[in-house]
């Protein structure tokens, strides 16, 4: 199968993952982790008891009576972009294992305005970036430390794209804007 038609079936297959997903979001009532999540949004801060900030910054002026679509549609498209990018910047290779690995994830956790949904989307854009190479190691700092605001479990993130990179990349400075991008996010 060329690489054309491969992605051309990912595609179309993410494209009916993200349509299921929106319907999905719609049809379902406010969960209480959202609820929760939601409570932070009306307080925004630089951290929570239990979480990052991610979450409350995106929950920030939603009003909780509208429609549980509205609540979630902003988690939901920073991940499901942030799959695309990735999906954009794979191989052959890569691309078969986004399709196995990186859909259940993607199918089950990221129809809810949860911090797991800006995880994804966050880790997602950070792998796609690294990929890219150049100006998308920028997009690798900045998604790595957006994925950080989201859950602590992405705090090595960066770290871990920097020991894949070549030498010359980690002597970039594509590379080290990118830390610093991090570093600036994940501070607070």
């Amino acid at each position: 199968m060329t690489m054309v038609s491969e992605r051309w079936r990912l595609g179309v297959g993410l494209a009916l993952v993200g349509l299921f997903k929106l319907w999905l979001a719609a049809s379902l009532g406010v969960m209480a982790d959202e609820a929760y999540h939601w409570v932070w949004g009306q307080h925004p801060a630089f951290g929570y008891f239990d979480q990052p900030p991610l979450i409350a910054w995106f929950l920030a002026g939603v009003e909780i009576g509208s429609a549980p679509i509205i609540l979630r549609a902003g988690p939901i498209l920073f991940a499901l972009t942030g799959i695309v990018a990735l999906v954009s910047q794979s191989s052959d290779r890569a691309l078969a294992v986004v399709w196995c690995c990186g859909l259940p994830p993607l199918f089950w956790m990221t129809q809810l305005a949860v911090p797991d949904t800006l995880l994804i989307g966050g880790w997602a854009w950070a792998l796609a970036g690294a990929l890219a190479g150049g100006p998308g190691l920028l997009v690798a700092g900045v998604g790595a430390g957006l994925a950080g605001l989201a859950k602590p479990t992405a705090w090595g993130l960066l770290p871990l794209i920097g020991l894949a990179l070549s030498a010359t990349e980690r002597r970039s400075a594509w590379f080290w804007s990118g830390v610093a991008a991090n570093v600036a996010l994940l501070v607070p």
